[in-house]
């Protein structure tokens, strides 16, 4: 068996070698045949024109990639460039104006818009905010008025609230003024009763409010608490029942019925509204801080 075995190393004789050529031939001419068809001509140019179209939009792709790239390292630059202070400085000054023109600072709003509202008086800001609730055909202020709704902060107010604005809604605010300052008078009872019990025989709305403002916030939220204060003492400001009406509403001629009832919807409006803002800064405290319900 050992002398009939062919050697591994054995050369290909020359008819084999033949015929090893003419596959290779009848290869090269099948793929020729393959590639000078019209169809693979097409493919191949299709393939080209899309690989020249990659390498475009890649290099599109590119350069806005740089240009984003070198705008970010732009804004970078200015952030760290900023006078922050004096940004804050001026956002605190435009949210204590605005306390001042007789509004509360709406967390809907930016601080430029804020800003805007606050440039003018009374009357201007007035316009300002009946164009906000009602300008958009009452969204704004169906928007407010659920938002309260589904706090638990207003759970002993909800049915009040509701009326109430449906009473602001059909044109009838003389009837929301007093309302809304019931409840508002209430909102912030409730924290300062759960805060200190002596609280509870205390009536001076101002003072309960300012022993609710954490000591520690973020710059903003303490510019927001500064503003409430000032319009809450603005609205709960001593008023000799002696003297001439004050100019702004006051709660204690409303609710002790003194004065003419010559409210107005705006009046109602900046009542819900800083119902709405008192309502998002006490959602920023801890329930350990403050909790609400009456005792």
């Amino acid at each position: 068996m050992v002398d009939n075995a062919v050697p591994i190393d054995e050369e290909p004789t020359q008819g084999e070698t033949f015929a090893l050529d003419e596959h290779a031939e009848e290869l090269a001419r099948q793929i020729q045949e393959i590639v000078a068809a019209p169809e693979v001509k097409e493919f191949m140019q299709a393939a080209a024109a899309c690989a020249e179209r990659m390498g475009e939009s890649l290099r599109v792709l590119h350069d806005a990639y740089a240009d984003a790239f070198a705008q970010i390292r732009r804004t970078l630059q200015d952030i760290g460039e900023t006078d922050w202070q004096a940004v804050q400085d001026r956002l605190d000054k435009s949210l204590l104006r605005l306390a001042d023109v007789g509004w509360t600072v709406p967390h809907w709003l930016t601080p430029r818009e804020v800003s805007e509202i606050a440039q003018g008086g009374l009357a201007l800001a007035d316009e300002h905010f009946l164009e906000l609730y009602f300008g958009d055909g009452g969204n704004t202020l169906k928007e407010v008025r659920d938002r309260l709704l589904k706090s638990d902060r207003m759970t002993n107010w909800k049915p009040l609230l509701l009326q109430t604005v449906a009473a602001l809604q059909r044109g009838e605010h003389l009837l929301a003024v007093p309302c809304f300052l019931l409840i508002l008078e209430g909102y912030v009872a409730q924290f300062a009763y759960r805060k200190k019990h002596s609280a509870i025989r205390d009536t001076n709305v101002p003072r309960l409010l300012g022993g609710l403002r954490p000591e520690r916030d973020m710059l903003t939220l303490r510019a927001v608490w500064r503003s409430t204060e000032t319009f809450v003492a603005k609205l709960f400001r001593s008023a000799d029942f002696s003297a001439e009406s004050p100019g702004f509403i006051n709660r204690h001629w409303i609710l002790h019925g003194r004065g003419a009832t010559n409210w107005t919807r705006a009046d109602a409006l900046r009542l819900l509204n800083a119902l709405d803002t008192l309502d998002w800064l006490m959602g920023h405290q801890t329930t350990s801080e403050v909790k609400p319900g009456l005792v």
